[in-house]
């Protein structure tokens, strides 16, 4: 009898549902993922395609086979809340996920550090507010933080993103009682990570371009080169990416010297596929 997987260990439904079939299989031999989508009445082939990672569970089809797999219903919820936030197409969905699993007392006591770091690299004005904490002038309450915005963040997400950094100490006191970017470091690696980065990506990526509309031309600039590529040429290409990052990094100044925080977006996506 094998070891039966604790799902509020896994980030990624995926994960989970690899290592939660092949626990079946130990208790039902015989079982296999051709019987179970049998049962489940979906196609033969779906499921090894979603977990190979080929195909997306779609929330419908994770409702089909939830009866089959044998998990308590506090397990079934933290596997709907996984698929929506790797798979929904909206992004108020992912965010509402994103909520549900932060609340999730089983998933912190397991992943403390995990869970507060993929909560503050998902909400990109976490990352912002805690940069804005290093200008001269900052003050630590939501009027000043609004008013410094570009973007039109609520009050409300204001007030509890400065209750959250605070408490996980993204920002903190220093000695002369100045709020500045805490040490706290990101514990995040594999598909949680990949999941955060894309969600803080989305959310910065709107808020730039809104600010775009909002500032006078010589505060921005947008640059993009569109270009059929030898895939022999990828390894290069990000290569450049990742030495232009590293030399704009190297412009940042001291605590305490900055005026306004910036985002900068070096970015490379396929828009192509071969059939």
């Amino acid at each position: 009898m094998g070891t039966r997987p604790d799902i509020f260990s896994y980030h990624h439904y995926r994960s989970f549902l690899k290592a939660w079939t092949r626990f079946l299989k130990t208790e039902e031999p015989g079982l296999s993922l051709r019987s179970l989508a049998k049962k489940a009445g979906v196609s033969v082939g779906y499921l090894p395609l979603v977990l190979s990672g080929k195909r997306k569970l779609s929330s419908d089809m994770l409702e089909r086979i939830l009866p089959y797999l044998g998990l308590e219903p506090a397990e079934q919820t933290h596997l709907r809340q996984m698929q929506a936030v790797s798979d929904a197409k909206q992004q108020a969905v992912r965010h509402r996920a994103i909520d549900k699993i932060g609340r999730s007392r089983a998933y912190h006591q397991r992943n403390p550090d995990q869970a507060q770091s993929f909560e503050y690299l998902s909400r990109w004005y976490h990352v912002v507010i805690r940069e804005m904490s290093s200008l001269p002038d900052f003050e630590l309450n939501e009027k000043w933080i609004r008013k410094r915005l570009v973007y039109p963040l609520g009050t409300d997400d204001i007030r509890r993103a400065l209750r959250f950094l605070k408490d996980t100490g993204f920002i903190e006191r220093d000695k002369n009682g100045k709020w500045t970017p805490g040490e706290r470091q990101i514990h995040l690696e594999g598909e949680l990570l990949g999941l955060a980065l894309r969600e803080f990506h989305r959310g910065i990526s709107q808020a730039s371009y809104q600010a775009m509309d909002e500032t006078p031309g010589g505060e921005h600039q947008i640059l993009g080169y569109t270009f059929a590529v030898p895939q022999k040429n990828i390894t290069e290409l990000h290569d450049i990416l990742k030495d232009s990052r590293d030399r704009i990094a190297q412009l940042e100044g001291n605590p305490g010297e900055g005026e306004n925080v910036y985002h900068v977006t070096l970015m490379s996506a396929p828009l192509t596929q071969k059939e």
